[in-house]
């Protein structure tokens, strides 16, 4: 009767962490951003599926948002800039950066009013995402024009189309955007650009929970491989059209409108990284994406959003990326 009864126990809890890791789902937060397409591209061709993986895509309105729910567990994997994730190391939350994958090179816009001298700045007021990423771009953009972004007024603003909106009702002087909402200024004929990222890069990676790389780490290898092949079929000229489609049916889904002929130009200021080359230039150690976020935690600390340095190799992962690097191009 022990001996049967020990037999079922062992049986049940058995099936139970059986069950429990077929049915794993990985929830992945993000903000609508063209660059993090290949998610809903790896989910429309099947990718995961043939990699045996579960994958939800939840695309928030906003960066406050997303950051929330990576911070309070219900989503275990985020796409974003390092400047943005970083902080909540000094909240005891443990993260880890498993993949840089993609890099704005002119999609990053700074924008002011067309009746402003670069020289008048100083007051005036702008409007930005109330997370350090956003600070960081502009200090490296008006460093440039020796403009101290202690001279100006920040106006904090939940998402870059309230920013547009700002800039456009005149309530500020300057704003930080990016596609679609940087279509809105450059259509209207009272902006000008000051800067981009095309000087100015920006970098960004797939974060998770440290922990969730103890319990999980083959099938955050499977994520990362779908999201390969998945950015390598969205880098081909012959499948931007549908690249677009599915961005439009699925990421930009609460917008009337998506016009394609100027996300078509848009796209050549974004660079996913899919090319073996580029991958693992942006990935290794001391390579493009380790040196930005060495600056990031400078900016960061200089400006008071983190009090302790934090060293890229005790956050970057080296070795889920490679693997999958490995058994996707070798």
């Amino acid at each position: 009767m022990k001996k049967g009864f020990l037999l079922f126990f062992f049986i049940a809890i058995y099936s139970f962490f059986l069950y429990s890791s077929e049915e794993k789902v990985f929830k992945i937060g993000i903000v609508p951003w063209i660059a993090w397409n290949p998610l809903y591209v790896a989910e429309e061709l099947g990718l995961w599926k043939e990699e045996g993986v579960k994958v939800e895509i939840i695309n928030y309105g906003n960066i406050r948002e997303k950051i929330n729910s990576f911070k309070k567990g219900l989503t275990e994997i985020s796409f974003g800039e390092p400047a943005d994730f970083l902080p909540l190391l000094e909240t005891g939350i443990k993260i880890k950066v498993l993949m840089c994958v993609d890099e704005s090179f002119g999609a990053d816009k700074f924008f002011i009013r067309k009746d402003i001298e670069v020289k008048d700045l100083k007051g005036k007021k702008i409007a930005i995402s109330p997370y350090p990423a956003g600070d960081f771009f502009v200090w490296r953009g008006l460093k440039a024009f020796h403009i101290p972004i202690e001279a100006l007024e920040f106006i904090n603003v939940d998402s870059p189309s309230m920013g547009a909106e700002a800039f456009l009702s005149g309530k500020v002087d300057g704003v930080y955007l990016y596609p679609p909402s940087s279509f809105k200024l450059e259509e209207a004929g009272n902006a000008i650009e000051l800067f981009n990222s095309s000087k100015f890069p920006v970098f960004e990676a797939i974060f998770c929970r440290e922990d969730l790389i103890e319990r999980e780490k083959e099938n955050l290898k499977k994520i990362l491989i779908g999201w390969i092949k998945a950015s390598i079929w969205s880098n081909k000229e012959e499948n931007l059209e549908k690249f677009l489609e599915i961005a439009k049916k699925k990421m930009y889904f609460r917008r009337e409108e998506f016009e394609m002929e100027k996300w078509k130009k848009a796209m050549k200021e974004i660079k996913i990284f899919s090319k073996p080359a580029e991958i693992y230039n942006a990935n290794k150690r001391n390579g493009d994406f380790w040196k930005y976020f060495t600056e990031e935690v400078n900016f960061l600390m200089k400006k008071g959003y983190i009090k302790n340095n934090i060293n890229p190799y005790d956050v970057i992962d080296m070795e889920i990326w490679k693997s999958a690097y490995r058994e996707v191009f070798q």
